[in-house]
């Protein structure tokens, strides 16, 4: 039965998407090996050093998938061109066969690429339906149920601010449907705190959680973490992009936790807002930047 749902495309375009997501397979793999000794290496390293560099890698790859789908678009076998030169030793003999096998087993997948390609699409319909509810959903936090902090706690955010060096003004409001503390926006940031908590807790533990939150605006990390879920999307099949974008979002608490102790000096106080944000016990967004989200 013939697939006729693709039509809207050109047929050029059809081929170079299954041909994309075909390389995207093994580039991963690639880059997941990278990413094994990015982690080995840097065991003993600041997570931020780690951060930046699994973060590097899934730019990488993103640059590499845009480069695959050019190419692919302009009829350029990747593989006879970049990685089978001509043949001029022993060792290039076990390259011609790499790429011959690789070659065989896209051209064999090659006949089923419209059905491929429909799965494919349903699913990410299906994720991106669920990433925009979920983006949505974090406008309907900011704008629903919230109330003033007062001036104390704002003039706290602001002290706060300025001794993380962050020139963007931050507001601080408390939410009644917000069950953990977050921080919302990448322009215009927002922290929301459950209604409550800042009674509820120390001061020393307050200006904990609230160094935790201004550390993921002073990082960028909420336009970060969208670009990450996008990617997600994408490559939902892809166990190696899955598996960084995991290891970035774990290194990307643990350098918010290392500025927000650094800045608090206090680290026993921040262990304890850890242990009182769990209190709460709460599943936060994840498409919003949260204090003890998974810990």
């Amino acid at each position: 039965m013939e697939f006729q749902w693709l039509n809207f495309l050109p047929a050029n375009w059809v081929n170079a998407l299954y041909i994309t997501l075909f390389h995207s397979l093994w580039i991963g793999l690639v880059m997941a090996l990278i990413a094994g000794i990015i982690v080995i290496a840097t065991k003993n390293s600041r997570p931020a050093l780690r951060y930046n560099l699994l973060t590097a890698l899934l730019g990488i790859f993103s640059l590499s998938m845009m480069f695959v789908l050019y190419q692919s678009l302009n009829k350029v076998n990747l593989l006879s061109t970049y990685l089978n030169p001509e043949v001029s030793n022993r060792n290039q003999f076990f390259k011609l066969n790499v790429v011959s096998d690789i070659n065989n087993v896209l051209s064999t997948l090659g006949t089923y690429a419209n059905q491929l390609l429909l799965i494919w699409f349903g699913v990410i319909v299906i994720k991106a339906i669920k990433l925009m509810m979920g983006i949505q959903g974090v406008h309907h936090l900011k704008k629903t149920k919230v109330f003033d902090a007062g001036a104390y706690w704002q003039n706290k955010v602001n002290e706060l601010s300025h001794q993380l060096y962050i020139k963007q003004s931050v507001q601080i409001l408390q939410s009644g449907i917000a069950k953990i503390p977050m921080v919302i926006g990448h322009f215009k940031p927002t922290i929301l705190m459950p209604i409550g908590m800042l009674n509820h807790l120390s001061l020393t533990e307050v200006e904990a959680i609230l160094s935790h939150e201004l550390a993921h605006i002073k990082r960028r990390d909420y336009l970060v973490n969208i670009l990450q879920n996008i990617l997600e999307v994408l490559f939902f099949f892809n166990p190696a992009v899955l598996w960084i974008s995991k290891m970035i979002k774990d290194e990307r608490e643990n350098c918010c936790d290392d500025l927000a102790i650094s800045c608090t000096n206090d680290k026993n106080g921040y262990l304890k807002a850890l242990v009182s944000c769990q209190e709460f016990n709460l599943n936060a967004t994840g498409f919003a930047m949260s204090m003890a989200n998974g810990k």
